[in-house]
């Protein structure tokens, strides 16, 4: 209790957190003090009753009936908010029939349970407000629901050790070199391949390398010594022989940049064995760029595990490719809108050949006809772009050469 003022007011402090005053008599401002309400124990008895000019704080009558003021810190900063003053109970265990319905369970706070730091759900006993708002600078790192750590290496441990295994030479760089390939003579790596073991593939002194030169097969080296712009390499074993493989050419009329380029990457994946630009009357391109084309075709074959790369040659138009073709390799030329046969694959050396985006001309495929080696094929009904045909072509006969 305080004492009566001079000018009439009585203030009261109650145990439950209330301050009490009259009916009639507004508290002044000054003596609103913040009171704790961790304790607060809400009135059995409810009333329409409020205070206006208590702050615009919520009012509720005292245990003799007369209006009470809930005065705390947060409610005169964020008045016009809802009241969050406890988090609310954890429930652990349902209730049942004959339990007590009043039993008082701990504070969430106090139950024990790992906090989830990736966990989805929101933090147990608290508003949606104050998490959102308020939740970093007020009420800091809430416990969640626990977390299942889950690892997957146990189940992937044994393939990718398997994998990296030094006796599986799978995962090892693979490099086309130029260089005769003899078991005990190590052979020099330009810059370009240097920088691609050292800078790229992070390798060094004493790691395995895979090279090949189309000649001498396979061979497994190791990295002898690694300088700036070169390295030495020590061939130790063979991987592979060099096995003959098919013999089939593409002469295909030169596209736009990327579309030639593509048709290089995947005949080389394909097995071509030589690739011969075509200069027909609706030729996009005259041009044609060899060491571009070697680079991309070197790539391929890298990639793609083949022992060999294919040869390159000089444009030629086509009347001069058909009077230098050899009468004992079928030629087979993929026409659109026509009425021939489908692909199909002869046995031995053969040769493909693609015509430009707008097909070949009335007086080339005339001039075509005139040469007993050449085959009318089809690819198809529908209308190809000239690189898809390209690789269409070269998949269809390989495929039934086993190639």
């Amino acid at each position: 209790m305080k004492p009566s003022i001079n000018c009439g007011h009585q203030v009261t402090r109650l145990a439950s957190g209330y301050v009490t005053t009259n009916t009639n008599d507004p508290i002044p401002s000054a003596w609103a003090k913040p009171l704790s309400c961790n304790n607060i124990v809400r009135p059995t008895t409810s009333s329409p009753a409020r205070n206006p000019d208590a702050c615009r704080m919520r009012s509720a009558p005292d245990a003799s009936g007369r209006p009470a003021v809930r005065v705390t810190l947060r409610s005169i900063s964020r008045s016009h908010m809802s009241f969050t003053t406890q988090p609310a109970p954890r429930m652990t265990k349902l209730p049942t029939r004959n339990s007590a319905t009043s039993q008082t369970l701990p504070p969430a706070s106090k139950i024990d349970h790992r906090p989830g730091m990736n966990s989805s759900q929101p933090p147990i006993g608290r508003s949606s407000r104050a998490r959102c708002t308020y939740g970093t600078k007020l009420g800091g790192n809430r416990p969640t629901q626990p977390v299942v750590e889950i690892s997957v290496w146990g189940v992937m441990s044994v393939t990718v050790l398997a994998a990296m295994h030094p006796s599986n030479p799978d995962h090892l760089p693979r490099l086309f070199v130029t260089d005769d390939l003899v078991i005990g003579t190590p052979i020099s790596l330009p810059a370009a391949q240097t920088h691609y073991l050292t800078r790229v593939m992070r390798r060094g002194v004493g790691d395995g390398v895979r090279l090949f030169n189309g000649r001498d097969g396979e061979m497994l080296g190791r990295l002898t010594d690694v300088a700036r712009n070169a390295a030495l390499c020590l061939p130790d074993s063979q991987l592979r022989a060099q096995d003959p493989e098919p013999d089939l050419w593409l002469a295909f009329a030169p596209l736009k940049r990327e579309a030639t380029e593509l048709v290089v990457e995947k005949a080389t994946e394909l097995g071509v064995s030589r690739l011969i630009p075509v200069l027909t009357a609706r030729c996009n391109s005259q041009r044609i760029n060899p060491e571009r084309w070697r680079a991309i075709a070197t790539e391929a074959a890298e990639q793609s595990e083949r022992l060999s790369l294919p040869s390159i040659a000089e444009p030629v138009k086509l009347p001069a490719l058909l009077a230098s073709w050899p009468a004992d390799r079928p030629l087979i030329a993929a026409i659109e809108r026509s009425a021939a046969s489908p692909i199909a694959a002869p046995a031995g050396p053969a040769g493909l050949l693609i015509g430009p985006e707008g097909g070949f001309a009335p007086d080339e495929l005339e001039f075509m006809r005139r040469h007993p080696f050449v085959i009318a094929a089809s690819l198809g009904p529908r209308i190809l772009r000239a690189e898809t045909a390209a690789i269409v072509g070269l998949a269809l006969l390989q495929a039934r050469n086993g190639g």
